[in-house]
């Protein structure tokens, strides 16, 4: 299939993606994240000091993440970005989103359980009340040759140096005190760093020499109504993107987080499970990306149930969230609001717990829904604009 592949189109693999993805509205979004980083760290110190009161701080912070994702919309939408930036900065913006809401609920959580006669500043939280304040079981086992940390509690952990830890650290849910390694494995990185450069370099022949010259080969059968030729460019579609995909995933999941681990001295590198051996899609969902349904329970599901909505409820909830999320994720760099990523999540609800046979149309089913928004998407303007950057 490779063979035929390159006599039929040549050789379409170019180094990097033919434009310069980071224009500068798109650095200065960068830079900008900083600002919204340092005003969440600001407030959580007004509020410690008892110089705002609590609904004051939660309205602040709401203000302060809200306008975080307004931002790039508005930005993206208006000078019209380069998509592919465009999908890094709105990325990043979304996982900034994301930890900052953690942050500032932490820190909410471990401020009122400490409210008594004593002052703020006078109520240290030790790490094990803290994570039983916050339902986080028993904190993970640490390594043998990791020297006993430093224990830092509340309001000691408010400062830059905390706050940009969190930030470069492979996880979405705040703490006082993570889990840390005793060294960085010089070795161990260098072959993490040059097995992503090699596969980031697959990964973008396999767009550009495959993904991009299937997607375009749909739009002939399409047009001319040829169903059976409608058919067979699906599957070529439907196959490339699986294994682009599980490239992504590889080169995302295994390989970035585990350097950012590495660097910053994270130990906590549960980052996936095995979700291939899923029997159900709540299962697959669980496993697939820990830190996002880390993050879900501790911030969304259990919170809703503790409000006294029941299970189904809480659950519809945060698929309600992720959903609206991968609208944005979607839509925002490709600066077209479509309904197929949000609808694609939603669709999920009533079949958490279906069995294998049903996982299998499921995903069949996701896979075709994802390539018809291709090449739907492909008579638009800016996926024309993507397409072109991929084959250049």
């Amino acid at each position: 299939m490779t063979l035929e592949n390159i006599i039929e189109n040549g050789i379409l693999m170019s180094f990097g993606i033919g434009v310069n993805p980071f224009e500068m509205p798109l650095l200065y979004l960068l830079l900008a994240l900083n600002l919204f980083i340092l005003v969440a760290l600001v407030i959580e110190k007004l509020a410690s000091k008892d110089y705002i009161g609590c609904d004051v701080e939660k309205r602040l912070a709401n203000i302060n993440l809200v306008i975080l994702l307004i931002v790039p919309v508005v930005v993206i939408y208006t000078l019209k970005l380069n998509p592919v930036g465009s999908f890094v900065v709105v990325g990043l913006y979304t996982i900034t989103f994301l930890k900052l809401w953690s942050y500032a609920d932490v820190n909410r959580a471990l401020r009122v359980d400490g409210a008594g006669d004593a002052p703020v500043q006078d109520r240290p939280l030790t790490r094990r009340r803290s994570r039983r304040l916050l339902g986080l079981g028993p904190e993970p086992l640490k390594s043998p040759a990791a020297p006993e940390p430093t224990i830092q509690a509340y309001p000691d952990n408010l400062n830059l140096r905390d706050m940009y830890f969190f930030m470069l650290s492979p996880t979405l849910c705040y703490d006082i005190n993570f889990p840390r390694t005793d060294r960085v494995r010089k070795t161990y990185l260098l072959r993490l760093v040059v097995e992503l450069i090699i596969l980031i370099q697959v990964w973008l022949f396999m767009l550009q020499q495959w993904t991009a010259p299937a997607v375009v080969a749909t739009a002939e059968p399409l047009m001319d109504y040829n169903i059976i030729g409608t058919v067979e460019s699906f599957l070529s579609v439907a196959l490339a993107n699986h294994l682009s995909w599980l490239l992504f995933f590889y080169i995302y999941f295994h390989l970035l987080l585990n350097i950012f681990a590495e660097v910053t001295c994270f130990a906590d590198r549960n980052f996936y499970s095995d979700w291939w051996n899923s029997s159900n899609i709540e299962e697959f969902w669980r496993k697939w990306n820990i830190p996002v349904h880390k993050w879900c329970v501790r911030h969304v599901y259990k919170p809703v149930r503790g409000l006294g909505y029941s299970k189904f409820q809480a659950v519809l909830t945060v698929y309600l969230l992720s959903a609206i999320f991968h609208e944005y994720l979607a839509s925002v760099p490709l600066k077209l609001l479509t309904h197929w990523s949000f609808g694609g999540m939603m669709a999920q609800v009533l079949h958490q717990q279906s069995i294998n046979i049903a996982m299998l149309f499921f995903f069949m089913g996701y896979s075709f829904i994802f390539i018809l928004r291709n090449c739907v998407l492909f008579y638009e303007l800016p996926f024309v604009h993507v397409i072109c950057i991929l084959v250049r």
